[in-house]
């Protein structure tokens, strides 16, 4: 059912005599991290026409007039719900199957009761086995429900959500393991053969499954999990990029088309938050010729920002309530640095933000800091704890959304180097930490050989 250029529409009816509000986010494995947004409000005895992309099996959870509901999706599909205030009816592909899953969340079973009940057992499970029995008894209760429904439920249907269900549950169960070890510290201990164990009760390869959320999560966590019995070969960053090391890892444990499905949602999320570590060798890596192209046009359409474009305009307030705007610098080589005050990557590069200020202080270069997603207070506290010696700027939440939109930014620590004349040299470049000053000095020399060649002529 997965299908690169697949779409899915769907036609919400308000048939009741009050507005309806309807919002959800539908998110896509391939490109990882992108999703359609839609917040909107449909008059009375209105209606709306969404048209999305959608190119696997998939489940959105709808919020309408607060209330929520799972509905589900397969490309090319054409559905409709009608809203009367007091219910839901549906027609369509898969009346069927959305009848099914509006009758299981009103009992108290649906995406978002799921979801906390797996979270609580994060955090209130004594030990990893705790965690395994939580989440087996979830799934069976699930299932349970699946297989006792007296509707008219698709065979095929019944056959794919059980399989759904186990990915689900094995992802959430590996999830967990990582979670509580890195966010709880907690020292679980792993059954022996434990991923064994997962092999011997569901299929790592099925093609059947690609693009589908919880199978591609479950790819994910699986193959993070193999690191805790490899420690020796995890990432090491400015060894080799990252895209390259991922396909490594994808390659060695996965095959065909499912390889090199997960390796386009790998390497389209990296291409997304950190796309200095894109290599265009990793292309080698597909088999699959439509997958392929669809990663190198992925990253062709997302060079945001290109170098020689201008520098996207602020107009931000320093530490001393002064207004400051690009054209401030014009004249100066620039490093920039986007953070947030609940960032820890962020703070980690300050040390080395303030040796770039030490070293370039004799030189046409300005390191200057941007907090986005801080509040002014926790981001002036920041600054003095930590000595931080770089022009420091801050952007409420106006300029945050602005910023982000126009520099691209995913994640931070977000870096960007711009030529003295204001023009962009690399977006998401390297940061303080990991080697920028050899862009700047790069740039440095460049300068120094345009002056020369100037003042030549001139003379």
């Amino acid at each position: 059912m997965f299908d690169l250029d697949g779409k899915s529409f769907l036609t919400i009816v308000n048939e009741s005599s009050t507005p309806l509000k309807v919002s959800f986010e539908k998110w896509s494995t391939i490109p990882s991290l992108e999703f359609e947004k839609v917040d909107t409000v449909i008059a009375r005895s209105s209606s709306i026409d969404l048209n999305m992309d959608n190119k696997a099996t998939d489940y959105i959870y709808l919020s309408l007039n607060g209330k929520k509901y799972d509905f589900f999706l397969v490309p090319h599909a054409v559905d409709t719900i009608l809203y009367s205030g007091d219910d839901l009816e549906f027609s369509g592909d898969f009346a069927a199957v959305n009848r099914f899953l509006l009758q299981k969340s009103n009992d108290g079973l649906g995406f978002w009761d799921e979801t906390r009940k797996r979270a609580e057992a994060n955090h209130l499970s004594e030990g990893f086995h705790g965690v395994i029995e939580t989440n087996d008894s979830i799934t069976a209760v699930l299932k349970d429900y699946l297989y006792s429904y007296k509707g008219n439920l698709p065979k095929w249907f019944v056959s794919r959500e059980t399989n759904r269900l186990d990915y689900k549950n094995e992802g959430s169960k590996l999830n967990s393991f990582a979670y509580r070890r890195t966010m709880l510290k907690k020292s679980d201990t792993i059954p022996a053969g434990y991923h064994e164990k997962i092999l011997s009760t569901i299929s790592l390869e099925n093609e059947e499954f690609i693009g589908e959320q919880e199978y591609m999560r479950f790819l994910h966590e699986y193959l993070n999990f193999l690191d805790h019995d490899n420690p020796e070969g995890k990432f090491v960053k400015g060894e080799i990029p990252l895209s390259i090391y991922r396909a490594k890892k994808v390659e060695a444990n996965l095959s065909g088309k499912v390889k090199d499905a997960f390796l386009a949602n790998q390497i389209t999320q990296i291409i997304k938050v950190a796309r200095d570590e894109y290599d265009v060798s990793v292309l080698k890596n597909f088999q699959d010729e439509d997958f392929k192209s669809y990663v190198e046009n992925y990253y062709a359409k997302g060079n945001i920002l290109p170098p020689g474009s201008d520098m996207p305009y602020f107009f931000l307030s320093d530490l001393e309530g002064k207004e400051v705007e690009p054209t401030d610098f014009r004249g100066n080589v620039l490093l920039i640095n986007f953070w947030a005050d609940w960032c820890g990557p962020c703070i980690v590069e300050f040390p080395y933000e303030n040796k770039l200020v030490e070293k370039y202080q004799d030189s046409p270069v300005k390191i200057i800091n941007i907090a986005i997603e801080s509040k002014d207070e926790k981001w002036r506290l920041l600054i003095e704890k930590h000595g931080l010696t770089t022009i420091n700027l801050f952007a409420n939440e106006v300029w945050t959304n602005k910023i982000k939109k126009d520099y691209k930014i995913a994640g931070v620590p977000h870096s960007v180097v711009v030529d003295y004349q204001g023009r962009i040299v690399q977006n998401n470049s390297p940061t303080a930490r990991m080697g920028v000053e050899k862009i700047i000095d790069q740039l440095l020399e460049k300068m120094e050989v345009e002056d020369t060649n100037i003042n030549s002529a001139v003379n």
